[in-house]
């Protein structure tokens, strides 16, 4: 909902229109939704299995798994301000305030989920420590840092010009 508020960006006017048989989600827009959302659910799933495998309570490894997804959304919200373009720069993350503001709401909700004692007793959380919250937001940082590699290698293949063949001698 937040992305419905972006600006537009500068080059809009240049790019070709989808035409209109064309579905509007692409197998690229279907690629990047697979693979962002295997490696939300994996990076997680790894986490809750590692932590536990470490002697983590099961609550405590939930509560981790729970906040590596949400912060992981979180930074995927930045990542989609652009398309291709990369977001590691002032308009990039700063640019909009509305996706601002849904990143504080959505910590301040997630921050009650995790420290709260009804939102615990409800949900089965418990509070976490600095090295938890580390290692949760380091699966959004994962997410984050392969979602922008990702778009710099669509950016670059789309900009190298095709090879034309040698002629026949």
């Amino acid at each position: 909902l937040a992305l419905a508020f972006e600006p537009r960006e500068n080059d809009v006017m240049s790019r070709r229109p989808r035409p209109p048989s064309e579905s509007l989600l692409s197998r690229y827009f279907m690629w990047r939704v697979v693979m962002v959302s295997v490696l939300m659910a994996g990076g997680a799933l790894t986490m809750f299995l590692w932590e536990l495998r470490l002697g983590t309570s099961v609550e405590t490894a939930r509560t981790m798994a729970v906040n590596a997804i949400v912060v992981a959304e979180m930074f995927y919200l930045l990542n989609n301000r652009f398309l291709l373009e990369p977001v590691l720069n002032r308009i990039g993350l700063f640019g909009n305030k509305i996706a601002l503001a849904t990143v504080v709401a959505c910590a301040t909700l997630q921050l009650a989920f995790t420290y709260a004692p009804p939102m615990n007793a409800f949900f089965g959380s418990t509070p976490l420590g600095h090295v938890e919250w580390l290692k949760a937001a380091g699966v959004g940082a994962l997410v984050f840092a392969v979602v922008e590699t990702e778009k710099y290698m669509v950016r670059r293949l789309r900009r190298t010009p095709a090879r034309q063949p040698e002629p026949a001698a």
